[in-house]
C-alpha cells in the first residue's frame, strides 16, 4: 500500500492540509450502494449549510460547514476505491482521515440528538425540518437518514488492519444493516 499524498485539493481546485491521521479502511458495498449512501449524506449535509447561511444555528460539528467539508474529503476517495475496484480483487480499501471519520461521527450523533429532542418535545426546529424534508426527498424516515450518515462513520472509523481477523466482519456487517 502506498502512503496518502502530502496534500489534497478541496472542491474548487483549493489547496487543503495534509491528512492528518491517515489510515487504511476497508470499504464493503458496491458502487451503486455507495452512490445511494453518498447522495443522501450530501443532500443532508448541503441542505443543513444552506440553511446555516439563512441564519439557522447548527450544532457544533456541523457549524460552519465543518462536518460538510470532512464529507467532501472522505466522499472522494471511498467512492474512487469502490467504482475502481475489480470483483477478483478482494477488499477494497481506501486511505482517509480519522479526523474527518470522527467529525463524520459527531455530526451523526448531534443529528440523533436533535431528532430525538424534537420527538420528545413534540416541538419542532429548524434541524429537525430540515431532517424531515430532506428524508421525504430520498422517501425514507428521517431516522433512516441519520442513521445512514452513522452507517457510512462506523464502516470508515472500523480498523480492519487490528490484528482481530473479524473486524472485516464487522464493518461489512455494519454496511450490510443499513442496506
Amino acid at each position: 500500500m502506498t502512503s496518502p499524498p502530502a496534500d489534497r485539493t478541496g472542491d474548487a481546485g483549493t489547496p487543503q492540509p495534509p491528512v492528518a491521521a491517515p489510515a487504511w479502511r476497508a470499504v464493503p458495498g458496491s458502487p451503486a450502494e455507495w452512490v445511494v449512501a453518498a447522495g443522501r449524506v450530501s443532500g443532508l449535509l448541503l441542505a443543513l449549510a444552506a440553511a446555516e447561511r439563512d441564519g439557522v444555528v447548527l450544532p457544533e460539528p456541523l457549524a460552519d460547514r465543518r462536518a460538510l467539508r470532512a464529507w467532501a474529503r472522505l466522499r472522494a476517495p471511498v467512492v474512487a476505491a469502490v467504482r475502481s475496484a475489480r470483483p477478483c480483487d478482494g477488499p477494497v480499501c481506501a486511505v482517509v482521515d480519522l479526523a474527518d471519520v470522527d467529525l463524520l461521527g459527531g455530526a451523526s450523533r448531534a443529528l440523533g440528538r436533535q431528532w430525538c429532542s424534537s420527538l420528545v418535545s413534540r416541538a419542532g426546529s429548524p434541524i429537525a425540518d430540515i431532517l424531515q424534508d430532506e428524508a421525504c426527498v430520498h422517501e425514507i424516515p428521517a431516522e433512516d437518514l441519520i442513521a445512514e450518515l452513522a452507517r457510512v462513520h462506523g464502516v470508515l472509523d472500523v480498523d480492519v488492519d487490528d490484528g482481530a481477523g473479524s473486524a472485516a466482519h464487522v464493518v461489512r456487517a455494519l454496511w450490510c444493516a443499513g442496506g
